[in-house]
């Protein structure tokens, strides 16, 4: 570093850090800094600078969303979540999988433990997504603000709060799990590996908590990448990890239902550790290509590379010019995770808790709706007397299971294009931009609804195909669950186009921390019609668990319809987090 460049007295330790944490790591404005190994690498007119600028609002977004067209934005912030939510659900379907191919009486039992293992963990999910709503819409602001220290300051506090509420939630689900187990109609052995299976999963809770959070941390503020990286480890050691200790030789394996949750528990406890260490480096892989460097060096590549040159740990400086077309390395992040932001602030966390306590009630009346559904769906076999196969009763619980699994593959399209209008909804908002903020929800509508919709078609013509993937056994038990599910799909088919409109522009008002509207929508729309119509059709007429997902399905075009106006009714432009 030259004399000119030398950090002046004016730049104390403390301002260089927070400069770090505070710039974009993929502006060019921002370049020496991204770049810089050390604090004191930087010029300190390059500090004042960022200092000056990040008080003046731009009418762009930073990183690389800025000066994009929305339907390049939205394919920016989609195809990780998009990878990652594959990832996921690739997972659930293994888990499903493995069950379905313990054989006989064994696959039933298996499916239906596993399954209602499933709604559980749907409901952990949620209760850590309250806050991760919360996170998610301050983070988003205050990146569309520029204002990256207050993001910091967000993370930490929420990795805080979600670390004591996943221990709670871990505590309560292991003393709870047999209750689970009783409200969805199990009993004797089956009861059993429900209660082994989530009390596993209960004591990696807490890490699990810090995954979710950690991860929409980074989706809002623009890095979709990372999130999805983190979830590919945690496929590959689910996956792994549950085919061995479930078919493995013994000692290793042979654990039935217990390998499952302990290939699930272990993953959970990979990702946390991973999502933590690379929130506190503030590092993460980039992919770094030639044009690319062209673009923030203007054309002039040497110009560049001796203003501002890049070292790598154990490596010298690179000349920009000389760089191969592509190559991976290590880049800051948008946010990173510092012990300072992690002691408790009541006032930041009430904001965070006081955005996600509708999300949290809402959530938690869709779940309340789904466990009703289930125990209906559980107690058919005992109301209706279900067929008698390999001297099990029913399975209508594991082919409701297989059912939802299936179409969680029509989730995804809409779920990531979703979190993409959520991360664009609120930053516009940060930036100002009503205007823009609607046109990126409605691109993302018309394109995550529409993939929904053909995903639904596929559905309706080979369901079959995507039953014989989960179960494919030969025996009268497989063949059972088989033909239990593939009507539940052709039904399920023609609402997802209505249930993309309700994945959208849900994580569009959430985006915009507007979550009250949609908590009451939820509720009115889940215990006024779901519910009475699912219990109507289902049991009351006797068409079983058919009938009860053509009232499950009826519903979901009610409410897309309903989402759909209300948001188009603009109150959540006005909201104030």
């Amino acid at each position: 570093m030259s004399s000119q460049e030398q950090p002046s007295s004016s730049c104390n330790p403390q301002d260089r850090e927070d400069v770090v944490d505070a710039v974009d790591p993929v502006c060019p404005d921002d370049l020496a800094i991204a770049r810089a190994s050390d604090a004191s690498e930087i010029p300190s007119d390059v500090i004042e600078g960022i200092k000056a600028g990040s008080e003046t609002k731009q009418k762009e977004l930073a990183g690389n969303l800025a000066g994009r067209s929305i339907l390049s934005q939205i394919y920016i912030l989609a195809i990780w979540p998009f990878l990652e939510l594959l990832g996921t659900s690739f997972v659930g379907l293994v888990d499903i999988a493995i069950a379905g191919r313990l054989g006989g009486e064994q696959t039933i039992r298996a499916l239906d433990s596993v399954g209602v293992a499933a709604y559980v963990t749907w409901l952990i999910n949620m209760l850590f997504a309250a806050v991760g709503v919360g996170t998610g819409a301050l983070v988003a602001r205050h990146i569309g603000a520029r204002e990256k220290l207050k993001a910091n300051q967000v993370l930490g506090q929420a990795i805080l709060l979600g670390s004591i509420w996943g221990a709670f939630v871990g505590i309560l689900l292991y003393s709870s799990a047999p209750i689970f187990g009783v409200l969805f109609n199990l009993e004797g052995e089956t009861l059993d590996l429900c209660t082994l299976y989530l009390r596993i999963l209960a004591i990696a809770s807490p890490l699990c908590a810090v995954v979710m959070l950690g991860c929409a941390s980074l989706r809002s503020a623009g890095d979709t990448r990372t999130p999805f990286l983190v979830v590919v480890v945690i496929s590959i050691v689910n996956v792994i990890a549950s085919l061995a200790l479930t078919f493995g030789p013994a000692p290793l394996g042979g654990y039935g239902v217990g390998g499952i949750a302990g290939g699930t528990a272990m993953a959970w406890l990979a990702g946390g550790l991973i999502i933590l260490v690379t929130l506190v480096k503030g590092k993460g892989p980039d992919f770094i290509s030639l044009a690319r460097w062209r673009n923030y060096a203007g054309g002039d590549l040497r110009a560049l590379s001796a203003r501002h040159p890049i070292s790598i740990r154990g490596g010298g400086p690179i000349d920009y010019a000389g760089v191969l077309p592509v190559r991976m390395r290590l880049m800051n992040l948008p946010l990173r995770l510092r012990k300072r932001w992690m002691k408790f602030d009541l006032p930041l966390s009430w904001r965070i808790v006081r955005i996600g306590i509708p999300s949290l009630i809402e959530s938690s009346g869709m779940w309340l709706g789904n466990l009703a559904v289930a125990w209906m769906v559980g107690g058919l076999a005992v109301w209706h007397m279900e067929e008698v196969v390999d001297g099990v009763e029913g399975g209508v619980m594991g082919a409701h299971v297989v059912g939802i699994r299936i179409e969680s593959l029509s989730f995804l399209p809409g779920m990531a294009i979703g979190i993409a209008s959520a991360t664009l909804v609120g930053q516009y908002l940060g930036l100002g931009d009503v205007k823009r903020a609607k046109k990126a929800a409605m691109t993302s509508w018309a394109i995550g609804a529409g993939l929904m919709g053909l995903m639904g078609l596929s559905f309706i013509l080979m369901p079959n195909v995507y039953v014989s993937l989960l179960v494919g056994g030969k025996d009268a038990a497989s063949v059972m669950m088989r033909e239990k599910a593939v009507p539940l799909l052709v039904v399920v088919g023609f609402a997802q186009f209505f249930f993309g409109t309700y994945i959208v522009i849900s994580q569009s008002l959430r985006g915009a921390g507007e979550t009250v509207g949609p908590m009451i929508l939820t509720y009115a729309s889940t215990f006024f019609i779901r519910l009475p119509a699912a219990y109507v059709i289902g049991v009351m007429l006797g068409y079983g668990l058919t009938g009860i997902w053509v009232a499950l399905s009826l519903e979901l075009v009610v409410r897309g319809c309903v989402f759909f106006g209300w948001f188009q009714m603009g109150y959540w432009q006005k909201v104030k987090v």
